[in-house]
């Protein structure tokens, strides 16, 4: 536990296991009598603070309520707010980015989320080659009792659908950025 020990009016910071490395000390520290008659006082914690509009700094040692403080609350200046609010806005955008395109895939387990490279390789080259070897899209077809060729067009249509709609929330998203003057 770190404490605070004053000397010629000088604080020194202490670990009270180095310090006094005889003494075993509850898991709360030591108590107020012990500590007086050796000098130390325990530190504040650290002062509550209002994100969005303060800041907290560390400062020189000081007292405060028995206590020895070294962080002190400061009000941001404007930049510093502008700033907190813009990098707000901008997590936000790509928050919501992220859950859109996770809303996606959201009907299809990631087992199967892991297959469609493979998924849409095939498709793509049944589509240009109706004798390409194809074992994912033929394993399916095999087990769904479909045809080679419906599913490589039902994959290649959610492909065209995926890369459609993943575009417009790219777009949407450089557009909320850009409207915040953020380069990506």
């Amino acid at each position: 536990m770190k404490l605070a020990k004053i000397t010629d009016g000088v604080v020194e910071i202490v670990d009270s296991a180095s310090e006094w490395p005889s003494v075993s000390f509850p898991k709360s520290g030591p108590n107020a009598e012990w500590m007086a008659e050796n000098g130390v006082v325990p530190f504040a914690k650290s002062p509550s603070f209002d994100s969005l509009t303060q800041k907290r700094v560390r400062v020189a040692p000081f007292f405060e309520n028995e206590k020895c403080q070294q962080w002190q609350v400061v009000d941001l200046i404007a930049e510093e707010i502008a700033g907190r609010n813009l990098a707000n806005q901008v997590k936000e955008i790509e928050n919501n980015f992220t859950r859109q395109i996770d809303e996606l895939k959201a009907d299809y387990s990631e087992q199967e989320v892991v297959t469609w490279p493979q998924q849409k390789d095939e498709a793509q080259a049944f589509a240009a080659d109706p004798l390409a070897d194809v074992p994912l899209i033929a394993a399916i077809a095999a087990a769904s009792g479909e045809t080679v060729e419906e599913v490589a067009a039902r994959i290649n249509a959610k492909v065209l659908f995926f890369a459609q709609e993943s575009g417009r929330l790219l777009g949407e998203k450089r557009k909320a950025l850009k409207e915040l003057a953020v380069d990506e």
